[in-house]
């Protein structure tokens, strides 16, 4: 899979742009190595930004408010409401984990790479 560059991140991804670049890269190669492994080659580098991008704004950087959502989605928060702060949490039956899909779904880059690996997710079948 060609990685993709700091350049081709930047282009795609504005809201980074005063994101430090060494915080960017470390973040792509992290990603790399996060990609299903059923998804066609020459879509794993837009994934691997997508990945990046979902763990940078995890992490407050990109832009501010998006971050303060996602952490907030992150955190449990299932409904946030603005005017007179309002915010209501999720209460599981018997356990508080995060299902990987679920952190991937609080932010929009997250959202879009789950798109695409349900896309080609492989179907299987029982014998």
């Amino acid at each position: 899979m060609p990685a993709p560059t700091l350049q081709d991140f930047r282009a795609r991804h504005p809201a980074f742009v005063d994101t430090p670049d060494l915080t960017v890269s470390a973040y792509l190669t992290d990603a790399a190595g996060a990609v299903a492994y059923y998804i066609p080659e020459e879509i794993q580098p837009r994934c691997v930004m997508m990945i990046a991008a979902h763990e940078l704004t995890l992490e407050g950087f990109g832009d501010a408010s998006s971050a303060g959502l996602a952490g907030a989605k992150a955190a449990g928060a299932k409904r946030i409401k603005d005017g007179a702060t309002e915010v209501e949490f999720f209460i599981g039956e018997g356990t508080a984990q995060t299902t990987a899909d679920q952190l991937l779904a609080s932010t929009s880059y997250g959202r879009r790479y789950i798109a695409i690996k349900d896309q080609y997710k492989p179907i299987g079948f029982a014998v």
